[in-house]
């Protein structure tokens, strides 16, 4: 894209967290570069967001999207397939963009051979914000390891495998959620489909830590919330999304490398063999428990991309 400005829309899913949404919405009221549009998705059933929205005084170009699937990939998938924008801008409504967000994302998205953008999301809690720093973030490591934190990102923008859905950006025309993503409400990892997405067709992916999201992470309406409670269903969901994104979109021994790391190591969420052995070994159940769901996620990827290719070559 090699304009010297791009229009941004900005595409919101939400659902029960109305005040949450109100602040994002008022952070993005505070845009040195305003949106071309805010759009807004919500549940046809989600009455306190609804009478937010009916009461809501604002002077952002508004629009307001109705669904009825319980899902964020497809309230994301609807946000954009009406955005007119040529770039579209994610955040969670739990979030609210600084001032400079905007055009942050469009001093990038004007640079030749960029796909995606994002930046840091500054985390606060209870207890405080996390403030630890770190420069390894968006990263697929050779041997199958992906490194995420893009909430400790420091340094200078550069180039990277994936982004975070609090604080992303994407030229509409790339845009390719995978609605076969699994999980109730929440899909885990999509924005790793994404952004590999965008690498697969060639473009770059940038994360640049000073386009900044305050990050208030909200309770997950709804279902049982998987960053603080585990169940077996959430880490096979949570398995299937993040071995089928990389199946999907690395080249063929990375992805062999990826699905290796996987079955045998895994995350301390979604476990392999060896982390379900040392569990074993500590008298952790829960844990070997959860390596059998994790397990059956990673099949089930595998099983979707032999289906996808076979579809292919026919």
């Amino acid at each position: 894209m090699e304009t010297t400005e791009v229009a941004i829309s900005v595409v919101i899913p939400t659902y029960g967290r109305p005040g949450d949404l109100l602040r994002c919405l008022l952070a993005l009221e505070r845009q040195q570069v305003p949106a071309r549009e805010v759009i807004v998705v919500f549940r046809r059933h989600d009455a306190p967001t609804r009478i937010a929205l009916e009461e809501l005084e604002t002077t952002l170009p508004l629009r307001v999207e109705v669904v009825d699937a319980e899902s964020q990939s497809v309230a994301m998938n609807i946000g954009v397939a009406v955005a007119t924008s040529p770039v579209v801008a994610l955040t969670d409504d739990d979030a609210a963009p600084r001032p400079t967000w905007i055009a942050g994302l469009q001093s990038h998205h004007v640079q030749p051979g960029v796909g995606a953008v994002g930046g840091r999301d500054l985390v606060h809690t209870p207890e405080g914000m996390l403030e630890r720093e770190v420069a390894d973030v968006g990263v697929v490591k050779w041997y199958g390891r992906r490194v995420g934190n893009h909430h400790l990102g420091t340094g200078t923008a550069r180039d990277v495998a994936f982004l975070k859905g609090v604080n992303l950006s994407i030229r509409r025309d790339l845009w390719a959620l995978d609605e076969r993503l699994q999980g109730t409400g929440i899909q885990m990892h999509w924005e790793m489909d994404v952004s590999l997405g965008v690498l697969g067709r060639g473009l770059r992916v940038v994360y640049d830590p000073g386009l900044i999201v305050d990050h208030y992470p909200g309770a997950r309406i709804g279902s049982l919330d998987q960053r603080t409670h585990r169940a077996s269903a959430f880490v096979r969901h949570e398995a299937h999304n993040e071995t089928l994104a990389p199946l999907k979109w690395l080249p063929l021994p990375r992805a062999l490398m990826t699905l290796t790391y996987d079955v045998l190591v895994g995350r301390p969420t979604t476990p392999g063999l060896l982390r379900g052995a040392l569990a074993m070994a500590r008298r952790e159940p829960e844990v070997s428990r959860f390596l059998l769901a994790a397990l059956a996620g990673r099949c089930r990827a595998v099983a979707t991309v032999l289906r996808m290719r076979r579809n292919r070559s026919r």
